[in-house]
């Protein structure tokens, strides 16, 4: 009787050393797909300031729009991509598994872009 509850036991207690350890051996595959969600965000904004460079040299180009309109537009864009930057990560971090949100990285993009920045130049100079 006593060997089927130490059976017992040792099974119990293997299954939280395990499931302890499964989590801590995610972690790092947690963050790396985190990070690359993140320059997947990046490289959108990038296309995104693209297109918006393209608009205003059509802009310039055009006589029928003024350089106080295009001021005007320049401005909007840029508290709109401003937006979009903090609202999109705000996104990304809220629909992340509640039980690895430990594991990455919070704050404002400029924060974050920095983390991905330190990740990625460790990674280029091993």
């Amino acid at each position: 009787m006593y060997e089927l509850m130490w059976c017992i036991l040792g099974v119990m207690v293997y299954r939280i050393f395990s499931a302890i350890s499964g989590y801590n051996s995610l972690s790092p595959y947690v963050q790396e797909v985190y990070l690359l969600g993140i320059v997947f965000l990046s490289a959108t904004i990038e296309d995104m300031l693209s297109v918006k460079k393209l608009k205003y040299k059509v802009l310039q180009q055009t006589s029928s729009v003024g350089e106080e309109e295009i001021k005007l537009l320049r401005l909007m864009d840029e508290q709109m991509i401003e937006s979009w930057k903090q609202t999109s990560i705000n996104r990304f971090v809220s629909v992340w598994p509640k039980r690895f949100q430990k594991d990455i990285s919070h704050g404002d993009w400029n924060e974050i872009m920095d983390a991905v920045a330190s990740k990625y130049k460790e990674e280029i100079w091993k």
